[in-house]
């Protein structure tokens, strides 16, 4: 990942964690886990994923070119997270039944 990739993930990162964090533990009483997916031969992109009980509830999607996006599936911290991101570098939208998490 080159740097103004990390340079941007490291700006997000902090604010979706805190969002996502709180979401966790006051809604769903579990904790949050997140992990990095290398990109494959389906997912061209690398790709930042939170999950809370293995379900996902954000994904961050880093393409070579253009924008980064952030992938929201739980439509309750959609509007929290667009907030707490203020950056043009980053799209965030909803996921649509053509977004699937499989991890891989």
């Amino acid at each position: 990942m080159a740097w103004p990739m990390r340079h941007l993930v490291a700006r997000v990162e902090p604010d979706v964690d805190a969002v996502l964090a709180e979401h966790a533990t006051s809604y769903w009483g579990r904790p949050l886990a997140r992990r990095v997916v290398e990109p494959s031969d389906r997912k061209p992109a690398h790709q930042l994923l939170w999950t809370i009980d293995g379900e996902p509830v954000a994904e961050l999607l880093l393409a070579e070119r253009g924008p980064v996006t952030l992938v929201v599936h739980d439509f309750s911290v959609f509007t929290e997270l667009r907030a707490a991101i203020r950056s043009r570098r980053v799209h965030v939208r909803l996921a649509t039944h053509l977004d699937s998490v499989d991890g891989d």
